[in-house]
């Protein structure tokens, strides 16, 4: 947008998408925050699904699997610090 001025915006989005329906399904209804649906696939490729959240709804399960977590650790820690701020 030329002669607009500019934001500086964090969007904190959490995603997973996966093949398997039954285990996003869980996730959906143990966290109790997000959306939930099939995802758009190229023809010829498996179904998939897909859970996702963001800002409140990220940082409520930031929290929650942030105990759990190895390999995401560092980036769920830095959603948490993030709304501490606030």
């Amino acid at each position: 947008r030329p002669g607009k001025p500019t934001h500086n915006v964090m969007v904190i989005r959490m995603e997973i998408a996966m093949t398997d329906k039954s285990v996003l399904e869980w996730v959906w209804e143990t966290t109790g925050v997000g959306a939930f649906g099939p995802k758009k696939v190229q023809e010829g490729y498996k179904p998939q699904w897909r859970w996702s959240t963001s800002f409140h709804g990220a940082k409520r399960v930031a929290r929650l699997f942030y105990p759990y977590a190895i390999t995401k650790k560092e980036k769920l820690k830095k959603i948490v610090d993030h709304y501490e701020v606030e």
